[in-house]
């Protein structure tokens, strides 16, 4: 069976259309992302009535995702986890956390844990986990290291790397939920996965969005921020992303205390369990 294609070239003579893609170049330095997906209604693009400006959902290649909205997170876990790891292998409140940190910092993740091995405190079946835990807790200290260098510097120290790559990405790649959308390739780009994330709309001016290069290079002079579409999404995911994203801009929240509810079913069934039990 054939799979069904995400993405689709667009001549440049072909009008605007929701779920066009395009790519942005900013003027100068930049955080914001540099691709998109067009949200305006094909309706209002062919009439006009967008206000003067495109609309679009950042989309990221899924490294640039990773590095900007779960490795920060992951390195905070792997360094607190590791820290109380190695200060409760010690059994000894002196060792600090902000004590332990400053000596990795400065002697070294090899120096500390040889000498740390040589604690009585320790068993010889601890000490392996311990120099294992004194690595992995100083690479996630490095941080002048971006966080997605430093988690994959932790998976080259762990025994089998590429295993624990997948397990950790499938991970992030689960815990994104709702108000992400992930498609595998783009047109004419040598990245592999992308992420399309419907929590913050991004906007640019009608006339800096340009519907091929060619037009770009011949309207801007380079000292506005633009953009120039380069594909779009075909016709079955563009039907799927705008649903995803009218279901993530119609949400009804309840509060905590109705939603908390739902926990009486399984308590009442608990309790039966506790009496036959008893």
């Amino acid at each position: 069976m054939t799979a069904k294609r995400e993405t689709e070239r667009v001549q440049p003579t072909e009008v605007r259309a929701q779920g066009d893609i395009i790519r942005i170049e900013h003027a100068g330095p930049s955080t914001d992302p540099t691709l998109g997906v067009v949200i305006n209604a094909d309706c209002d693009l062919a009439n006009r009535k967008l206000d003067g400006v495109i609309a679009y959902l950042p989309m990221y290649p899924f490294k640039d995702y990773l590095a900007r909205f779960w490795a920060p997170g992951y390195i905070a876990e792997v360094r607190d986890q590791a820290t109380s790891k190695v200060i409760k292998a010690l059994g000894d409140e002196g060792h600090a956390a902000e004590n332990l940190h400053a000596w990795i910092a400065t002697a070294g993740a090899d120096e500390v844990g040889s000498a740390l091995a040589k604690s009585p405190k320790l068993k010889r079946s601890q000490i392996t986990g311990l120099v294992h835990d004194i690595r992995r807790l100083a690479i996630a200290l490095e941080d002048e290291v971006d966080p997605f260098s430093r988690f994959l510097a932790l998976c080259r120290v762990e025994p089998d790397g590429p295993a624990y790559t997948r397990t950790h990405l499938s991970s992030a790649r689960k815990a994104m939920g709702e108000g992400h959308f992930q498609i595998s390739d783009l047109v004419e780009h040598p990245d592999i996965g992308f992420v399309i994330r419907m929590r913050r709309i991004y906007t640019i001016a009608e006339g800096l969005c340009f519907r091929s290069q060619a037009e770009q290079l011949a309207c801007s002079g380079g000292a506005e921020t633009t953009a120039v579409r380069i594909g779009r999404l075909t016709e079955l995911y563009r039907f799927k992303v705008a649903q995803l994203f009218a279901q993530q801009f119609s949400r009804i929240g309840l509060p905590d205390e109705i939603t908390a509810l739902g926990t009486l079913a399984i308590e009442d069934i608990a309790s039966e369990v506790a009496k036959d039990t008893a």
